[in-house]
């Protein structure tokens, strides 16, 4: 094995682009735009309404959040682009360690490391200096095209698997099409939110205090936690128990409850999935269906892209986009009879037991990279 210090083999960028808006470059990567965990970067925004300098990144570099560190975001970009100062820009000199590299900045070494180094303490910032500090080992030069083309062979086929469960979801949304139609072109009744839910309320507007103490204290999400159809449980952040009781009069979430991101994933529905005491900021709406609507059918209905294109009409604020309780409680959707409620519903989880089944097949090979990562560094020892 090899000992390889990141400042040795790489180099930071800070070439900057004062116009992106009028640039050569089109796709602009945000921290919205990372996938924790993953080693490439697949999405992006445009850049025709951003009038602040950026910093300019090529195909092949690695991106770096600094912001959040638990969040655990390092992938390699393969398309050229622009990034915010929340970014670092990492160009490594050697092809082979540029392509081991991503793979080692997504082990749990590398975040421990980040996260005991960062700046700060509740949005803990990893410096450009403190990263370009670490070390890790890789195997000797002739061995690492190999040990690269079996890293990213293994990520390829979890790629392959995770296509699956994307057409797993769009089968899922054609049938719900299919079954009720839209809003707008359906034979069945059509009401507003506020109509088929109780009283919708959102969390706390008062900013919480924290505790490190989590026997006693409460679970506390936001928006954050909600950043697909299910909650996040692995973040968890908690309030001191008399703060808890202050909030729990007013709202009180419980197990078969959706939460609907406000701002930050803005619209996005998930299902309260397990019977836990926990209080919610205000960057999360609380929907209770009423009697009559079955929760997993509203789940799906909010998470139709026509029920985002509802909420993305309606979004208020410059900075921070955020979708008013107002308008939450406006939207439309179908509402067909509890009959074809619970059929569809049934179909659902047919469809979450087949992405069960390849989520296992995803988190196998995950053990897979992470333990061909993780015998480097037992090998050093």
């Amino acid at each position: 094995m090899v000992k390889y210090k990141i400042g040795d083999i790489a180099e930071e960028i800070s070439v900057r682009e004062n116009n992106p808006a009028s640039s050569c470059y089109d796709k602009f990567v945000g921290l919205e735009h990372y996938i924790p965990g993953d080693v490439e970067i697949h999405n992006y925004g445009s850049t025709e309404k951003l009038n602040s300098a950026m910093k300019v990144f090529q195909a092949g570099d690695i991106l770096i959040a600094r912001r959040n560190v638990y969040l655990k975001r390092a992938s390699v970009v393969n398309f050229d682009g622009i990034t915010s100062g929340d970014s670092i820009v990492l160009r490594v000199k050697d092809r082979e360690l540029s392509r081991i590299l991503p793979f080692v900045l997504n082990s749990d070494e590398f975040w421990d490391f980040a996260d005991q180094y960062a700046d700060g303490t509740m949005s803990k910032r990893l410096s450009p200096k403190t990263l370009m500090l670490y070390e890790f080992y890789a195997p000797e030069k002739s061995e690492q095209k190999e040990y690269a083309d079996l890293l990213w062979a293994a990520y390829q086929t979890k790629r392959s698997y995770e296509k699956l469960l994307i057409q797993t979801d769009e089968l899922v949304k054609s049938q719900f099409i299919e079954m009720f139609g839209t809003y707008e072109n359906t034979i069945y009744d059509v009401k507003k939110l506020e109509e088929i839910c109780e009283p919708i309320k959102d969390g706390t507007h008062q900013t919480p205090t924290y505790t490190d103490d989590r026997v006693n204290g409460y679970l506390f999400l936001s928006s954050k936690d909600v950043t697909s159809r299910y909650v996040d449980w692995n973040h968890p952040m908690f309030i001191p128990p008399e703060l808890h009781e202050e909030l729990h009069k007013r709202i009180a979430p419980r197990k078969g409850d959706i939460l609907l991101a406000k701002n930050g994933t803005t619209g996005i529905a998930a299902i309260v999935d397990r019977d836990i005491v926990f209080d919610i900021y205000v960057s999360l709406a609380l929907l209770r269906p009423l009697k009559g609507i079955n929760v997993k059918y509203l789940w799906q209905a909010i998470n139709m892209p026509e029920t985002k294109a509802q909420f993305d009409s309606r979004l208020k604020g410059v900075g921070v986009p955020n979708l008013h309780l107002g308008e939450i409680k406006q939207a439309r959707i179908v509402v067909p009879p509890i009959e074809l409620q619970d059929r569809f519903a049934n179909f659902l989880e047919q469809s979450d037991k087949s992405k069960f089944e390849i989520q296992k097949s995803i988190n196998r090979i995950d053990a897979v990279i992470k333990a061909l990562v993780e015998e480097n560094s037992s090998n050093m020892a």
